[in-house]
Parts: structure tokens; C-alpha cells; sequence
């Protein structure tokens, strides 16, 4: 699918995971508001606005860093080399977020991060702060997953005759690419590149590969070659070509749609068990307690439909980047639940009138 919503050029358009920041982020302000309107919550409603700045600069920024110290380190200490005009200026790569990298336990940390902070300058309890970012963010993990079903990116593992509905990622060629032991993938991929046929690359170079040549390129890992077919293919993938798609769909493996699974477990069903938990008033730092737990709980399940990041792979038992990171958060989430649990603060919230 295409990745832009609107599409203005080849490469700048209003895209779809942008939307959904934007969509998790107005949610985010339309419950917080209403809990307020309806004295659930102690926040002025004239704080929302600031809070939610807070929080969307927190995830933001807690997103990427987490990316690149959980994810890719490398990219705290390399630059890119971005023109400006006639200038081409160095960047620290960490920076370049255009190019994809952000990490959803990163994004926690930066929203609690923020959640204190805010709470700090505006005399509110933290746990009460942290519950309000928590409830009104979570259906916002819904819009994200959905994004990246749309990018094809966090793609599923292979379905193995074990799925009710498979789909097929065109930028799986990125693994086969970037990762050993995907040969054959690479050689039967030449099927596809004989439909498209010559390329021009822009220098005068032109590339027409018979199938000889192909499996040469393949054995010898050329990889600008093949990435420039590669990149071809995925554009016309986007745009339709019913051609290119047949042929694709013949080498690309079935697997599971992991976004759509994470999304209606990271995101709908954690939402719901907040909203459960409070219809009735809570102590403060309860429904943020919960929300950690449910939530890591379904990341560590939804992760065993997903593909581990290619340049890390399975680590410790088996177990993806991804589902250590939410074992801690899972500890987390239990502490707090047991810490708040014996304070004495008064209860807050509940939708539902007490008789």
C-alpha cells in the first residue's frame, strides 16, 4: 500500500504514519478533556493543550533515542551529509528521523519523562499525570500499528499453514538484502526484474540484467544493483502495477499481518481494560500501573507473530528485542501496582455514578 494519505511529489506527500501521531494525539486530548469537563480529573481543562504538548514532545523524542540506544546505536555516532542548496552540511544521524526509526519503549520513557515534568510545573500528582497519559495514549498504539500495516514495515513471521489470512510484504526484499542466507529469495526475485527490464540510474548508467548476469550479481552480493531493482520494485508494488504484483506475490512469503494482531491487542483491547478498570475511581499511578502491564503482556504475545529486527535478530531464549524490553516493563508495571496500592491517596476518576 502507499504509504502517503495525500501524495504531492515522489517523495513528499502527508503520510500516513505522520496521521496517526497526529490521530493518537487529538484522541489523547478529546478523553483528557472530557475527563476534566466532567471533573474526573483535577487537570484544568485549559492544561490539556499544555499537556498534551508535553507528552507529544516527550514520545517524539523518547521515541527516536529509543531507537537508536535499544535498536541502533551506531547512530549516535555517525553523521549524514544533508544538502542545503548548494551546500552539503554534516547531521547527526540520530536526527534523521525521515528516515524511519522509532522505538515504542523509548516513546514510554520520554512520555513519562514528560509526564513529571509537567506535573512538576503544575503542582499535580505525578501517578495522576501519568494515568491520564497512559488512558488517553493508549488507543493512540491502535492508530500506529495500523500505520505500520499500511508501510509494511514490522512485518510478520512466516505463516507456515498456520494463518487465516496472509499477507505479503514487499519490503520483506529489505531482509534479503541486508541479511545472509537469502539466496535463493534474491535469485528467484529475477522473474519480477525481467518484467520491469532496463533501468536507467540517472548517471548514464543503464542496468538490463539477463538471468545469467542476475544470479552473478546475487553470488557476489552487488548490492547497489539489486537495490536498485529492489527499489523499483516496491514503487511499482505501491502503485498498482497488477503486473509486477503477480509476479511478486510467486516469491514474497505468506505471513502473518503482526501489525493488525498488535494493533488490536497493544492498542483496542488495552484501551478497553482501561476503561473497565476505571468506571470506577482509582488511586492515582493505579490505571498507569495496569496500562504497563496489559501492555506489555500483549507486546510480548503480539511479538511472537512478528519478525525480529533484522540487524538484531533472536537473542535470549528465543526472545526478540522487543519481548525483553516488555518483560522489564511487565516488572515495572507490578512494582507501581504494588507501590501505589498501599498509599494513602484518595481515589480519582470513575465514569460510572456510585449509588
Amino acid at each position: 500500500m502507499s504509504p502517503f494519505a495525500i501524495q504531492f511529489t515522489e517523495t513528499f506527500g502527508v503520510r500516513w504514519y505522520g496521521l496517526s501521531y497526529l490521530a493518537g494525539f487529538l484522541t489523547g486530548y478529546l478523553i483528557i478533556t472530557w475527563l476534566s469537563k466532567n471533573k474526573l480529573s483535577p487537570i484544568p481543562k485549559e492544561k490539556v493543550a499544555d499537556l498534551i504538548s508535553y507528552l507529544a514532545f516527550g514520545t517524539m523524542i523518547g521515541g527516536r533515542l529509543g531507537y537508536c540506544l535499544f535498536y541502533a546505536p551506531d547512530l549516535l555516532f555517525s553523521f549524514d551529509w544533508v544538502s542545503v542548496g548548494p551546500v552539503s552540511l554534516p547531521l547527526w544521524s540520530a536526527l534523521a528521523v525521515w528516515k524511519g526509526g522509532m522505538a515504542s519503549h523509548g516513546g514510554i520513557i520520554g512520555l513519562g519523562v514528560a509526564s513529571v515534568l509537567f506535573a512538576r510545573k503544575y503542582n499535580i500528582k505525578i501517578l495522576h499525570i501519568l494515568d491520564l497519559a497512559t488512558f488517553g495514549g493508549a488507543i493512540a498504539i491502535f492508530y500506529g500499528r495500523m500505520a505500520n500495516f499500511i508501510n509494511g514495515e514490522l512485518y510478520g513471521r512466516a505463516c507456515e499453514g498456520k494463518c487465516w489470512f496472509p499477507v505479503q510484504v514487499p519490503d520483506e526484499i529489505n531482509r534479503w538484502l541486508s541479511v545472509e542466507g537469502y539466496t535463493e529469495q534474491l535469485k528467484n526475485l529475477y522473474v519480477v526484474v525481467k518484467q520491469i527490464g532496463p533501468i536507467n540510474l540517472g548517471n548514464g548508467q543503464q542496468l538490463s540484467p539477463d538471468k545469467i548476469e542476475w544470479n552473478s550479481w546475487v553470488a557476489n552480493r552487488s548490492m547497489s544493483n539489486i537495490q536498485a531493482y529492489a527499489e523499483i520494485i516496491r514503487n511499482k508494488v505501491a502503485e498498482g502495477s497488477v503486473e509486477v504484483t503477480s509476479l511478486l506475490s510467486q516469491v514474497l512469503i505468506p505471513r502473518h499481518p503482526s501489525q493488525i494482531y498488535q494493533a488490536l491487542g497493544e492498542g483496542l483491547f488495552v484501551f478497553l481494560v482501561l476503561i473497565f478498570f476505571w468506571r470506577k475511581p482509582q488511586k492515582p499511578g493505579v490505571i498507569a500501573a495496569i496500562w504497563c502491564c496489559t501492555y506489555a503482556v500483549m507486546r510480548i504475545l503480539g511479538e511472537q507473530f512478528r519478525m525480529p529486527d533484522a540487524q538484531i535478530g533472536y537473542q535470549f531464549l528465543g526472545l526478540t528485542r522487543g519481548q525483553i524490553l516488555s518483560s522489564a516493563q511487565l516488572i515495572f508495571g507490578v512494582c507501581l501496582l504494588l507501590f501505589v496500592s498501599r498509599l494513602n491517596n484518595e481515589k480519582i476518576g470513575g465514569y460510572l455514578k456510585r449509588s
